[in-house]
């Protein structure tokens, strides 16, 4: 079974948690049976403790009340003994009910008996008293004494039972007391008996526990101490490595880091003369591309200028496109008002001949009422007379308007006609103005696209240009670096030599430095 760390601490933890909750445990049920036997102590004994003190104080008070009205005699102003008395023995029977409901309740048939015997000795107790107080108020001390003498063996027994209940109740009150005490007591006892033997599991556990851990953790300490000092060479102890917890995967785990440094020592090794002969054909073929690189730029300085004398020729084409844009489109709107405007002249043409119409029927209608006004006029005789003359000069007048209605509807007939022709002729025309203002405006958007491809071309032009002096400028530095790259392989070649590595390896010696070194190659390029 493997037994990790975090399995050891649980299992420490937990037996230590295991007594706690124990300890918890047995606080909590010890208190609990504590708190309950003192609330019955509260609730039931000592109040019932105290209830008996009470009745014993009632029968007291019962016997000094009747005393002191058998001696007075019932005088005025010392007449109120019966009634106070009378007050105490209800206490005492509400005190003596409670007992009864609690032997009952908890079926104590003995203690009920003797509850039901003392009452019934107070109620003799108090009958007794009172017919020695009348006697001594009707019959004087002579008939009373003999009265007392009776009352007496009353009065002894109903103390001794109130005596007997005080008794009983205190006795109970105690041993309840007493049993909370000894619980408690025996409780603290446990309690420290279960914790002393937590705190001592807890320690040894823990001494345990952190001796084993810290063991392991000294020889990982000392391993990870050579590894800093370069030496590689060691082999891990198998006892470490055999471990099932964490310590054993640590071991295991550098056992594996130490197999793969030492591999990769010899990888380096190996492949630090290969860096530094492939140094100095970077440094070679560096020189190679920052000529080119050069004859590059060159080469696009040209065909900049040569772009730029064609943008000058397209902005040119581009600005007379975009006036001849301008002005189609103010044409082609011209045309469309013109367009409505005769076609709103020809509608109001038609308003106005329907307006003549009406005229010439108002005319006619004039032209009716006229003659039959002369008709009337003439049947008027000379009384009508100078009717008649109004009514000729209306109907005359009715005739001109009707015949100027005539002339008004044929020339706005005429207007219509040609206002309609005028407005076919314009709606034709129109649209080929329309037509010519879109070709316009793909023309000159054309044009401005060609002008912004030009910028474009322009553009990458210039940047082409930059890029051919980055890549000279960068390939001068990528020879520098190659020879830095050079002298950085030889160093580390020098330094992985320096680590100590397993003896069952094969150790690959510092490979030579090829004959052609790079500041051959440096004073060849300069």
């Amino acid at each position: 079974m493997r037994f990790t760390i975090s399995k050891k601490l649980l299992i420490g933890f937990g037996i230590i948690i295991l007594f706690m909750s124990i300890i918890s445990l047995v606080s909590y049920l010890t208190l609990a049976d504590n708190k309950k036997g003192a609330e019955f102590t509260k609730a039931e004994s000592l109040v019932f403790a105290m209830y008996a003190k009470e009745m014993q104080l009632c029968v007291v008070q019962v016997q000094q009340w009747l005393t002191d009205i058998s001696a007075t005699r019932g005088a005025p102003g010392f007449d109120d003994g019966f009634a106070e008395a009378e007050n105490y023995v209800i206490l005492f029977n509400d005190y003596l009910a409670k007992f009864k409901t609690r032997y009952q309740n908890a079926n104590d048939s003995e203690r009920l008996n003797k509850i039901n015997e003392l009452e019934q000795n107070f109620a003799g107790y108090y009958d007794m008293g009172k017919k020695m107080a009348n006697v001594y108020i009707q019959y004087g001390p002579s008939e009373g004494n003999k009265m007392m003498e009776e009352f007496d063996p009353f009065a002894e027994k109903i103390q001794e039972n109130i005596h007997e209940l005080v008794s009983s109740e205190t006795t109970e009150l105690n041993l309840n007391m007493e049993r909370i005490i000894k619980d408690t007591s025996n409780s603290i006892i446990i309690i420290l008996v279960v914790f002393i033997s937590a705190v001592i599991l807890g320690v040894f556990l823990a001494l345990l526990i952190s001796g084993n851990i810290k063991n392991a953790i000294f020889k990982i300490t000392n391993l990870f101490q050579k590894l800093a000092n370069g030496d590689i060479s060691y082999n891990i102890e198998e006892k470490l490595k055999e471990r099932k917890d964490e310590i054993g995967d640590l071991g295991r785990s550098l056992d594996t880091v130490l197999d793969s440094l030492n591999q990769l020592i010899l990888e380096i090794q190996s492949t630090s003369g290969g860096i530094y002969s492939g140094a100095n054909q970077v440094s070679d073929a560096a020189q190679s591309l920052s000529q080119g690189a050069s004859q590059l730029a060159s080469s696009v300085e040209q065909m900049s200028a040569s772009i730029e004398q064609m943008e000058s020729t397209i902005d040119q084409n581009s600005d007379n496109a975009t006036e001849g844009e301008k002005i189609a489109t103010a044409a082609a709107e011209n045309a469309k008002e013109g367009g409505d405007a005769v076609n709103a002249t020809a509608g109001s043409m038609v308003k106005i001949a329907d307006t003549i119409k009406i005229i010439a029927e108002i005319a006619n209608n004039t032209n009716m009422l006229a003659l039959n006004a002369a008709i009337e006029a003439a049947r008027a005789a000379e009384h009508g007379e100078g009717f008649a003359v109004v009514a000729t000069e209306v109907r005359k007048l009715a005739e001109r308007t009707l015949k100027a209605a005539d002339e008004i509807k044929n020339t706005s007939a005429n207007s219509v006609e040609v206002a309609d022709k005028a407005g076919n002729l314009i709606s034709e025309v129109v649209p080929n103005i329309i037509k010519t203002s879109d070709m316009v405006q793909e023309i000159a958007s054309a044009s401005r696209e060609q002008k912004s491809g030009m910028k474009q071309l322009a553009s990458a032009a210039s940047q082409q240009e930059k890029v051919t002096q980055i890549v000279s400028a960068n390939s001068e530095e990528l020879a520098s670096t190659a020879e830095e790259m050079a002298s950085q392989s030889e160093k580390l070649l020098n330094l992985v030599n320096n680590f100590r590595i397993r003896e069952n390896e094969n150790i690959i010696g510092q490979p030579q430095l090829p004959e052609n070194s790079l500041q051959d190659n440096s004073a060849s390029s300069e």
